[in-house]
This record gives C-alpha cells, structure tokens and sequence, in this order.
C-alpha cells in the first residue's frame, strides 16, 4: 500500500507534477554547479548548493509518488 499515492487525488497529483523550479533558481543552481565543478565554491556556497540538491530529490520523489497516484 502506498499511503502517499492513495491520499491524494489525480488533480492533486497533476498540480505536484506541475511544480518545476523557477528560473531564477535554475541559473543559482547552474551557477553553483559550475562553481562546484571547479572547486570554488565557498562554505556558504556550499551549503546553499546541498539545500538546493536536497530539495531537488525531494521534489523528484514527489513527482514520482504522484505519478504512482495518477496510474492508480
């Protein structure tokens, strides 16, 4: 039983399919990405970057248990 997918409805589950980041959280993250890649970023940076990443798996977890929904 998937308790996640079973609580929400299929409009539900669109509406949290529908959530992307916006565009100026894109360029941050490419910006940090780069400066990840390149070994500049500073321990702040560094830490704005991992809340970022985080977030971004959470997001894709949702997104899959509301596909799960939307099959079910």
């Amino acid at each position: 039983m998937n308790c996640f997918a079973d609580c929400i409805t299929p409009e539900v589950a669109g509406r949290i399919q529908a959530v992307q980041l916006d565009s100026v959280a894109q360029e941050r993250i490419n910006e940090l990405a780069k400066k990840a890649n390149t070994g500049t970023l500073t321990e702040e940076e560094r830490g704005e970057y991992q809340d970022f990443v985080e977030a971004i798996d959470r997001l894709a977890i949702f997104h899959a248990k509301a596909r799960l929904a939307i099959a079910t």
